[in-house]
This record gives C-alpha cells, structure tokens and sequence, in this order.
C-alpha cells in the first residue's frame, strides 16, 4: 500500500510590522492605511553617520513598506528628498503592477532622517557635506536591502528604481 502523504502545511505571511520588529535597529512609527486603501508601515532604521567609521554615530533612515509576502518581487524606491506623508502616499505604478513589496527610502538628512550636526550647515564644508555623499547613501541602501533579505521574507528577486539624488544611486 502506498505511504500517505504528508499534509503541506504553509508558513503564515508576517505582516511588515511583525517582519520589520525582528530586525535589529528598526523603529517602528506606525501602521496605516495609504491614498490606495492599503497598508503601509513606517518606520526608522538606524544608520551609521559614516560608514567608514563608526565612531561618528548614527542617525535615524525613514522608511515606508508594503508587505506583500515573501515569494513577491519587490520594488526598492528611493526618494530624492523625503517619504510621502500618509495621506498622499502611493505604491509606485511598477510595484503595483507587479504586485509587488514596496520599499520607500528617504534620502539621508532629509525631512525625517536628520542627523544634529553641532555646526550650522550653511556652505559647502563641514562634517555635513564629508558624509552626505552618494557613497553614504549607497551604503545606507545596501544596508536596508541586506537587512530586510536577512529575514528570509523577500525571497524573489528585487528591482530597483528612484527619483533625484537617490534615482541615481
């Protein structure tokens, strides 16, 4: 007589909040619902000032996630500038049409991501300009990607896309 099969018991799919608390130097700010009807959480990942050196300390990175689950593609958007507030937000048409996870990335020192510098930054020298370079920024993304694929729950491949500063990282 032929064995019986072994029922196929299928993993949950975490929501981004329950995803995102298992990552180390993730805040999370809220849970809502964007201009699409959809979830969206917010959050801040802490990143180091200088990547080079970790000395300098470290700033808070805002985020936002649409979680779709773990065998979807996921879109990668980084913003010139800021997030979009709650209210305004939506997915890119590419992860729609993907239906896909989407992350958004706020450029570092902008809107939410601050760092207190202790100069006034009011020209083009100081700490603020050594570490607000494209190096930096590259570095704050690879960051997030390594962190968010090391839960296992972005198993598919990633397409990356952007506006402005961060478009052309």
């Amino acid at each position: 007589t032929p064995e019986p099969e072994e029922p196929v018991v299928e993993e949950p799919v975490k929501t981004a909040a329950e995803l995102l608390s298992e990552i180390p130097g993730v805040t999370i700010v809220k849970d809502t619902i964007d201009a699409d009807k959809k979830t969206v959480t917010y959050f801040y990942y802490e990143q180091p000032i200088d990547h080079t050196d970790a000395s300098a300390g470290t700033f808070q990175q805002y985020c936002a996630l649409h979680y779709k689950g773990p065998d979807h593609v996921t879109v990668l958007h980084t913003q010139g500038y800021s997030t979009t507030e709650p209210k305004n937000y939506r997915q890119l048409d590419l992860a729609k049409n993907l239906d896909a996870n989407y992350i958004e990335v706020e450029h570092r020192y902008y809107k939410h991501s601050l760092i207190n510098f202790e100069e006034e930054v009011t020209d083009c020298t100081g700490d603020y300009w050594k570490v607000n370079t494209a190096a930096q920024s590259t570095a704050d993304l690879h960051a997030i990607v390594t962190a968010l694929k090391g839960t296992g729950c972005f198993k598919n491949k990633w397409v990356s896309t952007g506006v402005s500063k961060n478009g052309m990282l």
